[in-house]
């Protein structure tokens, strides 16, 4: 998969294959789902006001979360879609503007009108995470889960970094791995 696909007309010719691939991984592949179809959203509503998509003007991405956020689009999905865009114009060779003063306000607009506040998850402590591992059945799959709770505390990892992880990653010690 080379880039060109991603942001369509947008990524200059001279990366190379190489390139391309350490650029992807760096993104998990539902999020380079989700960053083509905000771009191409992105792209359709700048060609049907006749504006210009690459490079974008702030005003412009302000107005788009605008519009958007009038077509009910959650709090969520339009600043996913402003670090698509601002990830398109990186990759092409322009200044992102995701740290613009008008774009920021646009976001912090958006989220006073949503009424949205970060919810902050309750964190496992040491006594969840005993009864989570306790009620784990004695079988394959309850070994996998157990394997899996321990980890992630033990590594304080993200949902994404513990299913990035593979058997590799893993080095043996005397009392376990690291």
């Amino acid at each position: 998969m080379t880039l060109q696909p991603l942001f369509v007309e947008t990524i200059p010719p001279a990366l190379q294959d190489a390139s391309d691939r350490l650029i992807l991984a760096a993104r998990s592949p539902a999020t380079l789902r989700a960053y083509r179809t905000d771009w191409a959203a992105f792209v359709a509503w700048c060609d049907a006001q006749g504006v210009t998509a690459l490079p974008a003007q702030p005003e412009t991405v302000a107005a788009w979360i605008a519009s958007r956020l009038e077509q009910g689009r959650k709090a969520a999905t339009l600043a996913r879609g402003v670090a698509a865009v601002s990830c398109a114009h990186e990759l092409a060779g322009f200044e992102s503007f995701s740290r613009s003063r008008i774009v920021q306000d646009a976001l912090r607009g958006m989220r006073r009108t949503l009424g949205t506040a970060a919810t902050r998850k309750t964190p496992a402590t040491v006594d969840l995470l005993r009864r989570m591992l306790d009620v784990q059945p004695d079988t394959l799959i309850g070994w996998r889960n157990r394997a899996l709770l321990a980890l992630g505390f033990a590594g304080a990892l993200r949902r994404s970094e513990l299913v990035m992880l593979e058997v590799g990653d893993l080095v043996p010690q005397e009392d376990g791995a690291l």
